[in-house]
């Protein structure tokens, strides 16, 4: 997996422009279910907090990065590059 460097379940490896690029990409695509703050909502749940953390602290990033290809945005997976997945795994996995 080229765009994102897998060390640890919860080490990543993650360049600023990546960054930049996945805050704007999560606006735009993940906060109207996950929520502005990560906290979720109805329509999808938090990324962040002791029950995220406790559902991937055992699972590695590159998993994470898989799952959320295959799923997300609910309404068209597979949408986005593999790029822009890495740059919005960026937007909550700090």
């Amino acid at each position: 997996m080229d765009t994102i460097k897998l060390i640890a379940s919860t080490t990543a490896v993650f360049s600023s422009k990546q960054a930049e690029l996945g805050s704007g990409l999560y606006v735009v695509n993940c906060a109207s279910c996950h929520g502005r703050d990560l906290r979720g909502t109805e329509g999808g749940s938090a990324l962040m907090g002791d029950r995220f953390l406790d559902k991937w602290k055992e699972k590695s990033i590159g998993e994470l990065f898989e799952l959320t290809k295959a799923t997300m945005p609910k309404t068209n997976p597979h949408s986005l590059d593999d790029a822009s997945y890495a740059a919005l795994l960026h937007s909550f996995w700090k």
